[in-house]
């Protein structure tokens, strides 16, 4: 499993991406059926799509965050990247619109 800053390109941040490989997705599938009461005993073939799951990834929005062995990655991105952020937005804030005299 891989957690790193998204690609996202919003105003808001870029996102967090949270990247998993096939035996990480079995597992999150499995979790999720004794979530709801489903125990499998033996061995299983867990499919996504009708096929074996090499990768899945996780998107998490900019307004969310991910702690992951106590560690924070903030959707909005490291602190560089929110000043930035900030930035752009006062500089908009700041722009006379189109009906200021």
């Amino acid at each position: 499993m891989k957690i790193e800053y998204g690609k996202g390109t919003t105003e808001y941040g870029p996102g967090v991406d949270i990247f998993l490989m096939g035996c990480d997705v079995a597992m999150a599938i499995s979790a999720y059926l004794v979530a709801h009461d489903i125990h499998v005993v033996g061995p299983r073939t867990i499919t996504v799509n009708k096929e074996l799951c090499d990768c899945g990834k996780v998107y998490v929005d900019p307004s969310g965050f991910v702690i992951h062995n106590g560690k924070k990655t903030d959707g909005r991105g490291a602190a560089k990247l929110r000043k930035r952020a900030i930035q752009r937005l006062t500089n908009k804030a700041q722009k006379p619109g189109k009906h200021s005299k």
